[in-house]
């Protein structure tokens, strides 16, 4: 980044920070005005609430902006020096040194946190996407490789919930304020996103040509790429009949012709030469280019459709967002590996299940649950790495050749699952003992010292518990979904105002009691069945699938080839 946009960013940064005061202003303003305008529509114990809030909301505004403006300047700053963002801290009743546990009032926080992140998103989607291709443009990054926008949904909302914690009422009508603020602080978040795009565009910034990027959130929907409208379900093969054999390029003269096995060796070396952190455009005018010399040197026109479909296979694949830069560069070099495979035997086209495919989409999975830049991520790709090198010297790949491979990842994973689970053994010893004296009735569930859920919030109004949002998937059977985990499953939760991954590290006898571990740190989080069930109903946690990349470049495959209505 050049030191004159390093100075612009920060000046526009400070700019908007000196802003937040009239920000907050505005969000509990209209906040008060919605409870007023709302209560002639409500039920009768929804008006008493909001009567509450009215009463001691305006009372304690001051205390309520502070709040908001001290959190949102805090977890800025923290991103602007490249630290973690600073969430709120932990509540005094946490015990030191001990699990990390969370109780239903924490997870009635994190469910209003998500739905003020969709809020947000969804009445400033435009703004925020304009906000971020500026940010780009400060940042250096002209093709929005990632956010670079420290003013998030996510930072907004979890500041509201830090500022609605200084009302002096029960932590439930607490998160009864935050969701009636949702919506007003959503409002006043579009023009305050459009102002600052205005101001930076009246400087002369322009903003970066951004492409489709995929936000960290609340709650997400099915992604199109996933979806197929069809007869059937998306096949290889029927990919292979939509390609007609390429004709355009004229076939080599007899003293010019090379092997095909030779030109794909070429292709290999080329991909193994590339530096890991090569631009995505580079890599794909490589590839294009080899694609172009293995259609000429094919031997019949099947083996110049064949290279045809799976160098467009890669190509979707390889283009795909999801797939961070260093994963990419790793499963490009199994392209000349699979193409030999597929032209000696096209049964690996027969389904997405085949070793070499799998291979590849284990690869990606246990790479993807680390951070980037983390050893353990590097370890997996590393891994990977040597063993495609080992399958490109293999002339006659077939399947048990990926089945090896596979087995050697997800032995290595294993490894790497029983050393955390050793590391966690005191945590799990501690938490099997909170569900026996849980279960067998010892003096009731365990206070600031265990997984509570909301059975022992008795000051809690029972309408604040029972008047909850509706479930996000009202198919999925929250307690199937429960009682199908495993130890070592990895889930996708919603947890202190962000999405986090966390594996199963230990369920309780009884069922009463799951240990998660975070990320693939030794940090552990203990929670209590009813605790899961309700981030469940609301669409906040989920299994971590090993996806089909391949399947996903079909659909895309497919679609580009449709004739246009």
């Amino acid at each position: 980044m050049s030191g004159r946009l390093a100075n612009t960013r920060l000046q526009f940064i400070d700019d908007e920070l000196m802003r937040l005061p009239m920000v907050a202003d505005q969000v509990f303003d209209a906040t008060w005005r919605t409870l007023t305008d709302s209560v002639p529509t409500l039920a009768h114990h929804e008006r008493g609430i909001v009567a509450e809030l009215l009463q001691t909301g305006p009372a304690h505004r001051g205390r309520l902006v502070e709040r908001f403006v001290d959190a949102v300047r805090r977890q800025v700053r923290a991103e602007v020096a490249g630290q973690a963002p600073v969430l709120a801290a932990a509540p005094p009743s946490a015990p030191s040194g001990g699990l990390s546990l969370l109780d239903e009032t924490e997870i009635a926080a994190d469910v209003e946190t998500s739905h003020t992140i969709e809020a947000i998103r969804s009445v400033a989607e435009h703004e925020l996407r304009e906000m971020s291709a500026y940010a780009s443009a400060l940042a250096g990054d002209p093709d929005v490789s990632r956010d670079h926008n420290p003013f998030r949904a996510e930072t907004y909302a979890q500041a509201l919930w830090e500022a609605a914690q200084a009302l002096p009422l029960a932590r439930a009508y607490q998160a009864r304020l935050m969701r009636h603020a949702a919506q007003p602080l959503a409002q006043v978040l579009r023009k305050a996103y459009a102002g600052a795009c205005a101001r930076l565009e009246s400087q002369g910034i322009e903003p970066a040509a951004y492409r489709t990027l995929i936000l960290p959130g609340g709650k997400r929907s099915a992604r199109p790429s996933e979806s197929w409208i069809g007869e059937g379900s998306p096949t290889l093969h029927m990919v292979r009949q939509t390609l007609p054999a390429p004709t355009s390029v004229p076939p080599e003269p007899a003293t010019q012709h090379v092997p095909l096995e030779r030109v794909i060796e070429d292709t290999d070396e080329a991909l193994r030469a590339l530096p890991a952190d090569a631009p995505p455009t580079v890599r794909a005018q490589l590839l294009e280019s080899q694609r172009a010399r293995l259609v000429r040197h094919a031997r019949s026109s099947v083996d110049q459709q064949v290279i045809e479909m799976l160098s467009r296979l890669f190509e979707a694949m390889l283009s795909d967002p999801r797939i961070a830069r260093d994963i990419r560069a790793v499963l490009a070099r199994l392209q000349p590996s699979a193409l030999r495979l597929v032209l000696r035997d096209d049964s690996a086209l027969d389904d997405y299940t085949h070793p070499v495919w799998r291979f590849m989409d284990m690869t990606a999975h246990l790479a993807s649950l680390q951070a980037e830049g983390d050893p353990r991520r590097e370890a997996v790709l590393q891994l990977a790495e040597q063993l495609i090198d080992t399958m490109a010297r293999e002339q006659v790949p077939d399947a048990p050749l990926y089945r090896r491979g596979l087995d050697r990842l997800l032995a290595a994973d294993r490894a790497q699952f029983e050393a955390r689970l050793q590391r966690a053994a005191a945590d799990v010893a501690e938490l099997q003992q909170m569900e026996d004296r849980v279960v067998d009735g010892g003096g009731g569930a365990p206070t600031g010292a265990g997984p509570l859920d909301e059975g022992q919030l008795d000051t809690v109004p029972a309408d604040l518990l029972d008047k909850l949002p509706d479930a996000a998937d009202p198919q999925a059977d929250p307690q199937e979904w429960l009682r199908q985990r495993r130890i070592g499953d990895w889930l996708r939760i919603f947890i202190q105002g962000q999405w986090q991954r966390a594996q199963v590290l230990h369920i309780g006898r009884h069922g009463e009691a799951y240990l998660l571990g975070r990320d693939q740190g030794d940090e552990t989080i203990a929670l209590r069945r009813a605790a899961l069930l309700r981030l469940r109903g609301e669409g906040l946690v989920k299994r971590m699938r090993v996806r089909s990349m391949l399947r996903s470049a079909a659909v895309q495959v497919l679609r580009q080839q449709q004739p246009e209505a």
